[in-house]
């Protein structure tokens, strides 16, 4: 699918019209406008408020988000008025610099960190462009505290040249802005032609299109990024895990600005590695590189079949280990693997007590598997010097030194059990290197391989793209929610994944027994069963639900609190009745809420 087609799908999917209707609405208007905060220009976060909670991070300000809503509030209080409320950001800074003395953030570094988390709406880009190419004059309007060139130097810097721009900053003094609809008529006095003729592309339901339709302008709605991801219930998100976290917020804005979220040429595992195995791969990868240096570690060794995807890590977050050279476990093991697993345990005992003593320089083992061999009669001296970096540890683990985690860290002994038993096979798709060529030509399984190894490169393609994307971002997410976020979307997923997300992982195949090339499918270990995905509300279902919120919001407490009675079905209302007749409304209100409850 080329860029053109991404984008046309896109816009048909966001305004819910076909693009030859948008395109014949473009031939009969001589003006095309757009918003251009939300429209042309979108963000990596869901709310502008995250601009802030970004600065005061990044500038290690408390309460600076706080402080810089309240100064906004306070400066249209001080310098706007009842018709015309809006303000400039110099005036924000400067209520902001008697509320927080000495601060000294200015008006330039917030239009820096803008900028920054902005990116161009290539879909609707692509319409202006298309319009300009009609010969169309192609406008930009914005409710916003920022000038028009200010507005027109961020649009520029993200590829995107309008005709004009205008702001309700700029027309303060007369008041004229969307939000109160009078901007709409001072754009057709200026562009000189009939409102009619002016066709306003838009998020705000209200100012973007009510407004604009009250003044006789054509206009479209666009539905944001972000809200689309309920829309097209994305798979390999979780959105309960949204907790309000700057951190989640970028995330999600990363996979909300993907385009477009449903590509008939990516498969559901590209998204699986985009979605999900990108956020993880950043978080272990920093983990290793911070822990690395914390330990003061020479060699890092990589399992032979899982140092590609961190290599390629490392190098697009740039991340370093500093003193390490990546050593291919490979070696430490190389003569040969025993036949018992105590065997094996001693075999890499050996390894690594030679490696440290000839070195003198200390070791860590990345594990991906949890699979911790006995290693734990290494000297004093081997001990001290070797540490293991792993996913997941059980509570129980044992106080080895050394040995530390990160993504499940201490978990019990249930919750390591449903991680161990459903989520290896899904963290080995991640940290497998694909090999899609048969070890020979008789070799059975070659066939088997290369389906798993295809699997894995869609994987790899959707997680190193994600890399990419946060790359330039990488210091704004906090390490300790990044944690907590990975941890709570990868339980869900292997506890309860949606039909969507088990149908997508299940028919993969891995091998079951290194020793005996016994394969299988991961979805005949997997042991939950996945959630249905949620149906698509029905005319009905819709009524059915504003009645009840309506119901439920002129119904007494007293008949609410009853029909929540765990014995309510046990209740004699019979004989209730015969000695207090008045009741009988009671009844009947509590059996029509219940009935309504039920239908929804």
């Amino acid at each position: 699918m080329t860029s053109l087609e991404r984008n046309r799908a896109e816009v048909v999917r966001r305004t819910g019209r076909a693009f030859s209707t948008l395109s014949n609405l473009i031939d009969s208007h001589d003006v095309i406008s757009f918003d251009v905060f939300g429209t042309l220009l979108a963000r990596y976060v869901p709310s502008p408020h995250d601009v802030f909670r970004y600065m005061g991070q990044s500038l290690e300000i408390d309460d600076f988000c706080s402080a810089r809503l309240k100064a906004e509030q306070l400066a249209r209080r001080r310098f706007g008025t009842e018709k015309s409320p809006e303000i400039s950001l110099d005036e924000i800074y400067e209520v902001l610099s008697v509320l927080v003395p000495g601060h000294g953030v200015k008006p330039d570094d917030e239009r820096v960190y803008e900028k920054g988390l902005a990116y161009a709406d290539q879909a609707f880009k692509m319409v202006a462009e298309t319009a300009r190419q009609k010969g169309k004059r192609v406008i930009g309007i914005s409710d916003t505290y920022l000038n028009k060139s200010e507005v027109s130097g961020q649009l520029e810097a993200s590829g995107i040249v309008l005709d004009e721009v205008y702001t309700s900053c700029e027309s303060r003094r007369d008041g004229l802005g969307k939000f109160n609809g009078r901007m709409f008529t001072h754009v057709a006095d200026k562009e000189g032609v009939a409102p009619q003729r002016i066709l306003h592309f838009g998020e705000s339901v209200i100012t973007d299109v009510a407004n604009a339709l009250a003044r006789g302008i054509t206009a479209i709605h666009v539905q944001p990024h972000l809200e689309c991801l309920e829309q097209d219930e994305a798979p390999f998100i979780d959105r309960g895990s949204e907790d309000g976290s700057f951190t989640a917020d970028l995330i999600l804005g990363q996979i909300a600005a993907r385009l477009p979220h449903v590509d008939p040429e990516e498969s559901d595992l590209y998204g699986f590695g985009f979605n999900m195995c990108g956020p993880l791969l950043f978080g272990f990868c920093d983990y290793i590189a911070k822990r690395s240096k914390r330990d003061e570690v020479d060699h890092l060794l990589l399992p032979a079949d899982q140092s590609l995807i961190i290599e390629h890590a490392l190098n697009i977050l740039q991340l370093s280990v500093p003193g390490c050279s990546i050593v291919d476990v490979k070696y430490v093991l190389s003569g040969g693997l025993p036949e018992s697993p105590k065997a094996e345990g001693e075999l890499l005992k050996r390894k690594l007590e030679k490696l440290i003593r000839q070195s003198a320089q200390n070791v860590a083992i990345v594990d991906i598997g949890c699979n911790l061999p006995p290693v734990g009669a290494l000297d004093a001296v081997g001990r001290s010097r070797l540490h293991w970096y792993c996913l997941g540890l059980q509570k129980d683990s044992g106080d080895r030194e050394g040995l530390s985690a990160y993504l499940f860290d201490g978990l019990s002994a249930a919750d390591f059990d449903v991680a161990a038993t459903n989520g290896v096979e899904l963290f080995k798709l991640l940290f497998s290197n694909p090999d899609t060529e048969p070890k020979s030509s008789g070799d059975k399984n070659g066939a088997t391989n290369r389906i798993r190894s295809l699997a894995v490169q869609d994987i790899h393609r959707g997680a190193l793209d994600f890399l990419r994307k946060i790359a330039p971002l990488k210091d704004a997410l906090d390490r300790r929610e990044l944690t907590d976020y990975n941890r709570l979307c990868f339980l869900r997923l292997i506890s309860n994944p949606t039909e969507l997300e088990y149908c997508a992982l299940a028919g993969v195949p891995y091998l079951l027994y290194q020793d005996q090339d016994s394969w299988t499918f991961i979805g005949s270990v997997w042991k939950f069963r996945p959630v249905p995905s949620r149906p698509l509300p029905t005319v009905q279902n819709l009524a059915n639900e504003r009645q009840l919120e309506n119901y439920d919001l002129l119904l007494p407490t007293a008949i609410k609190e009853l029909s929540l009675r765990d014995d309510i079905g046990q209740m004699n209302w019979r004989r209730i009745m015969y000695r207090h007749p008045l009741k009988i409304s009671y009844w009947n209100s509590i059996r029509r809420y219940l009935r309504r409850s039920g239908n929804n």
